[in-house]
């Protein structure tokens, strides 16, 4: 009889960390803000759904990733801080790229007002949180340096 309760790869790793691995609330703001944007993203007009809303939907995920990455590796070691810090700045440019995607899409009239201003207010929070995880790590460096 075949041994079903063997463990995979991920529970192995979840039993010889310290601590439980879990997403920072930017992750789940982020995919609130992919949830969105991709529900309005199949009403859009053609041309633009395959150019910028497509484009935007990448960026999303491009974004997540990181903020996945940065999170899995902030205690790993000293080595990656500064990495993380390049990457979450990247990350801010990305938020900001969003912005003015759905700027374009609301003052061209493919999204509504109220859509506009609660997409871009979750953009915001996301681009908050960046700046305070940015200058958590800049603080570690200083205090780890």
């Amino acid at each position: 009889m075949a041994n079903t309760t063997s463990k995979t790869a991920y529970d192995i790793a979840k039993s010889n960390s310290n601590e439980e691995y879990k997403h920072p609330p930017i992750v789940m703001d982020m995919v609130i803000a992919y949830k969105n944007w991709y529900g309005m993203h199949q009403h859009l007009p053609k041309l633009f759904r395959v150019t910028i809303s497509t484009d935007m939907l990448k960026t999303l995920s491009q974004c997540i990733e990181i903020a996945v990455l940065v999170n899995f590796n902030k205690n790993t070691s000293k080595n990656y801080i500064d990495k993380n810090i390049e990457q979450l700045l990247d990350l801010r440019g990305k938020i900001e790229l969003l912005k003015a995607y759905a700027q374009i899409s609301w003052e061209i009239k493919f999204i509504s007002h109220g859509f506009f201003a609660q997409y871009y207010d979750r953009l915001e929070k996301i681009s908050k949180q960046a700046i305070a995880w940015q200058n958590w790590f800049i603080k570690k460096k200083g205090t780890d340096g």
